[in-house]
């Protein structure tokens, strides 16, 4: 979760204050928007009322471009070596629980929010020309109308959500495909968990009926040698 950035958008104007607003985007040559290093928390009722639960749930800045890194360096090596070697590694170091949850991430992770823009290099690209091209517009009319004079608010209004409605058309139906890939992805997530309870379920139940089970005597299969090479004779459950 991202932090929720402050209300007011101070623009940097060369150095001219003056000529900016605090409540505004001032329509200036060099735009540089500021954000907040401050973690911003909001109080939901007492579950959230501790330094803990708040840590867990809001990040800093800082932080936030600690895991941006993170995700740059992992993703140039998945790149590399490919998504699988990279997985096969995490998962032989891994425990039981970790391997749990890698194997529900390898099924269902391909559909989560923002991993285009770290596995396909491609697609990052056009998304984030279309953001760029979107900004474009929607300052160039604004510009456009200052220069122009024009004071109607609902004008100006109606000619922004134009603009902005046919530059991002790509990006709702993106964000209705994630929708749907977050539908199914959750229905396979609770799916996952199920299965995963109930083999464990069996498993601890099998293990205590060994336990309570009297001890027997091993006995000799056809064709197996249970002396000798064992390596050889159970060669082929490997």
């Amino acid at each position: 979760m991202v932090p929720i950035p402050d209300r007011r958008i101070v623009v940097d104007c060369d150095g001219d204050s003056s000529s900016c607003s605090s409540d505004v985007v001032a329509f200036c040559p060099k735009r540089s928007i500021q954000w907040k290093d401050e973690i911003c928390e909001y109080h939901e009722g007492a579950v959230l009322d501790t330094d803990a639960s708040r840590r867990d749930i809001w990040y800093q800045h800082s932080e936030l471009s600690r895991i941006k890194r993170k995700a740059l360096v992992v993703s140039k090596e998945a790149n590399q070596y490919g998504f699988g070697s990279l997985l096969t590694n995490t998962y032989g170091r891994a425990g039981d629980e970790m391997q749990d949850a890698l194997n529900t991430w390898s099924r269902n992770g391909n559909s989560r929010r923002g991993l285009e823009r770290w596995i396909n290099d491609e697609y990052a690209a056009k998304r984030s020309d279309i953001r760029r091209r979107t900004i474009q517009s929607v300052l160039r009319a604004q510009t456009k109308m200052r220069e122009e004079a024009i004071n109607n608010v609902d004008y100006g209004i109606k000619v922004i959500s134009r603009l902005s409605e046919a530059f991002s058309v790509d990006s709702r139906n993106f964000a209705y495909a994630m929708a749907i890939a977050d539908e199914v992805a959750m229905s396979h997530v609770e799916e996952d968990y199920s299965i995963v309870q109930e083999r464990k379920a069996k498993a601890l139940a099998q293990q205590q009926h060994m336990a309570a089970a009297p001890p027997r005597l091993p006995q000799r299969t056809r064709g197996l040698s249970l002396t000798g090479h064992p390596e050889e004779s159970f060669r082929h459950f490997y």
